[in-house]
């Protein structure tokens, strides 16, 4: 029986060996390929952690740099709001004080020519009265003097109107 046992192992133990044996050449023969598979895949990372490491910086300097330009942007844009703010209030006290001017201006030529227009009804009024009352005054004259008087009166007016005039 004990043949029987050991016959039973054999096979089983012999697989074993075999495989056993079969992993170690195995593994020596990739030992090499593997090895520069894992060093080649180990260098391939650290490059790459460095060439990102690399981005990071560069990026971080990029995000630096914009955000300087974006601040001096901002205070150029507000410098230039202040000055055109500045300018247009500048640009609207001349536009009033012209316009002012221009007010007065057109104030006192308007009272000029009010006075000129009253100064001219004046006179229109008085040479109108003035005419009125010779109108009258002929009436007048012709009711209360004969026709000889009338004649004398009209002759001795004309000589002062013309010596006056």
């Amino acid at each position: 029986m004990e043949h029987a046992a050991t016959s039973a192992t054999l096979p089983a133990t012999a697989a074993i060996v075999n495989f056993v044996v079969l992993f170690i050449v195995i593994l020596f023969a990739a030992k090499k390929p593997m090895i520069a598979s894992l060093k080649s895949r180990h260098e391939k990372w650290k490059s790459d952690l460095d060439e990102s490491e690399q981005l990071r910086v560069k990026t971080e300097q990029l995000l630096s740099s914009s955000e300087a330009k974006m601040n001096a942007l901002q205070a150029e844009v507000s410098a230039i709001f202040e000055a055109a703010r500045k300018s247009a209030e500048k640009e609207k006290a001349e536009i009033l004080a012209k316009a002012n001017a221009q007010a007065e201006k057109i104030l006192e030529d308007a009272k000029r020519v009010a006075q000129a227009e009253q100064e001219f009804m004046n006179k229109k009024l008085q040479k109108e009265m003035l005419a009125q009352a010779i109108e009258n005054a002929k009436k007048e004259l012709k009711a209360q003097a004969g026709e000889n008087e009338h004649r004398a009166f009209l002759q001795n007016f004309v000589e002062n109107v013309v010596t006056r005039g």
